[in-house]
This record gives C-alpha cells, structure tokens and sequence, in this order.
C-alpha cells in the first residue's frame, strides 16, 4: 500500500502495475468476500475490494485510454 501511495502522489506510471499486484492477491486471499456477480469484473479489470462490514465497494484505477472501455461495462463515477 505505502508503494502504491508514494507512486501515486509522484505521478509514477508504476502505480497501474503496482495496483494490479493488489487486486491479483486480493482474489487469492478474499475471494470468498468477492460476489459471484462481480467476480469476472474484479479479474478482467483488476478492482480492489476496499472497506469492511458489509458497507464496502470496488475501486478501479485505469489508464487513460482505457475508461472509454470500461465505462461500457460498468457503472463507474470518474473522480
């Protein structure tokens, strides 16, 4: 997380691989608190599983080139 940070706040073209480590080992170590009805997006395109207690979401972190893409696919809010 504290790479991900750093490579984020200093603009590094890292952070989309370093992203996509997190949500990769996320779907080996939470898969069961990923829903069947999302699971395919969370593997095409590399959402992390943010929050806890049953009020979470999925947070997606994509190259320019590709939000075009995605928001075909999924109801996302661009921030």
């Amino acid at each position: 997380n504290d790479q991900i940070i750093h490579a984020y706040l200093n603009g590094d073209h890292e952070v989309y691989s370093l992203f996509e480590k997190i949500s990769d080992l996320q779907l080996v170590h939470f898969k069961e608190m990923i829903p069947s009805t999302i699971m395919e997006r969370v593997t095409k395109y590399k959402l992390k599983l943010c929050g806890a207690g049953g009020g979470g979401f999925f947070l997606g972190l994509a190259r320019p080139n590709q939000i075009s893409e995605i928001q075909k696919y999924i109801d996302i809010q661009l921030i």
